[in-house]
């Protein structure tokens, strides 16, 4: 029973084999919770029932609910806004399974959590012409301090309130070029859900909105961003662009869209882009071992053609890199691609030496795999060469003769 609930109403009659009845609600009073205790000749048995608003909560949908996700979770969920009665309205409509209803139910706390975002965003909004938005923002070109909607624009940004962010977008009262110079989170911003994270991680000095758009994930928002102008090479405080912060967090998403919004000559110039020293966005990837974003960057077309942003002797070169950086994940990548043989010394020294914990179990299971295909492929090449006829084999590799049977 949740500590919010409290004991309003007992009633025991020891007459009646010792039933035992008791009333619990919670603070606001809309939830009650019943239990009938009977103690019987034959054990104990306890009838549980729950009203919400004096409506009686039953059926398959509301068995689910209280047998799988828990009494606490559910009045946690209601409590925040989740509506209990369209779930099990959906679940007798929809449901042929209990796998139906959890994913039913699923969706219900996410639409709960857009709308609490959303809701989330309007306090903020309130916040600010309330507060007069005193936030340490780097001014535009020209010396102009950014406004308050371009400061709503990029707190929308964190918040995961992308909807707002993208009608303010449409809409050009906000410029998709606004940065932060520093960013607090005052007292009278109350972060919800999704949007709950250390504030420390929230934006680093300088990022812009594409920056935060790229780091927090907001996918449609990046292409739109683009497209409205954004400055694909602008650097924070920290010389990273864009794609090196996304590439930093592995956001293998925002990196497709971010290279999917450019036409293909400008998607490889910013791929490649390196300013001096400064690394490049495949090894940033490398470094942090942000291997989607590796397989990402070494496979991704940009033309449509065939054509690839890196040379093999580069991806060779990487494959040492990786190796240097202990990022397992990124080597096994790279030595995909490049066909380097992950049993070799590296430095005259054997390859696990250089990997330590799971990174090590990464490198030493696809040695193992490496060495199982390897086989396979020499025995596929000296069945061909027997096939093909006209090419010695060693006696040792000769199948068995077997003695013909008389010829009919």
């Amino acid at each position: 029973m949740s500590q919010e609930f409290e004991l309003y109403f007992e009633m025991v009659d020891e007459a009646d084999c010792g039933r035992e009845f008791k009333v619990f609600r919670n603070s606001s009073g809309e939830i009650v919770h019943e239990e009938v205790h009977c103690d019987e000749d034959f054990g104990l048995a306890v009838t549980s029932c729950v009203y919400i608003n004096g409506e009686h909560l039953t059926g398959d949908g509301w068995r689910l609910l209280e047998g799988t996700i828990g009494l606490d979770k559910v009045f946690e969920a209601y409590e925040q806004g989740v509506d209990i009665f369209a779930f099990m309205t959906d679940f007798d409509e929809q449901a042929d399974s209990d796998e139906d209803g959890l994913r039913l139910w699923s969706e219900s706390l996410r639409r709960n959590q857009e709308r609490l975002s959303s809701e989330s965003a309007r306090e903020i909004e309130a916040g600010f012409f309330e507060n007069s938005a005193e936030m340490n923002t780097r001014p535009r070109t020209g010396g102009v301090a950014l406004s308050v909607k371009e400061k709503l624009f990029l707190y929308c940004i964190v918040c995961g309130a992308v909807e707002e962010a993208i009608e303010m977008l449409h809409s050009g009262s906000v410029s998709p070029n606004a940065k932060m110079r520093e960013f607090v989170v005052p007292d009278w911003v109350d972060l919800k859900d999704s949007a709950r994270v250390a504030q420390d991680l929230l934006a680093r000095p300088g990022d812009s909105a594409l920056h935060l758009a790229v780091a927090h994930g907001r996918v449609e928002l990046v292409r739109l961003l683009v497209e409205a102008g954004a400055d694909v090479y602008a650097t924070n405080k920290g010389g990273q662009t864009p794609l090196e912060v996304a590439c930093e967090k592995g956001a293998v998403s925002a990196v497709h869209a971010l290279l999917d919004a450019l036409p293909a000559a400008d998607a490889r110039a910013l791929v490649l882009y390196q300013e001096v020293g400064q690394k490049d966005a495949l090894s940033v990837a490398i470094r942090y071992d942000s291997d989607e974003v590796v397989r990402l960057l070494i496979g991704y077309d940009a033309d449509g053609l065939g054509g690839r942003f890196y040379s093999l002797q580069r991806l060779q070169d990487e494959v040492l890199r990786a190796v240097y950086s202990r990022s397992a994940g990124s080597f096994v990548e790279l030595a995909n691609a490049t066909g380097f043989d992950p049993t070799s010394k590296v430095d005259g020294e054997s390859l696990l030496s250089h990997f330590s914990g799971v990174g090590k179990e990464v490198v030493k299971e696809y040695q193992t795999n490496y060495r199982f295909m390897k086989r396979v492929r020499d025995v596929n090449t000296r069945l061909g060469a027997v096939f093909d006829g006209g090419v010695a084999v060693d006696e040792g590799d000769a199948p068995v003769n077997r003695r013909r049977g008389p010829s009919l």
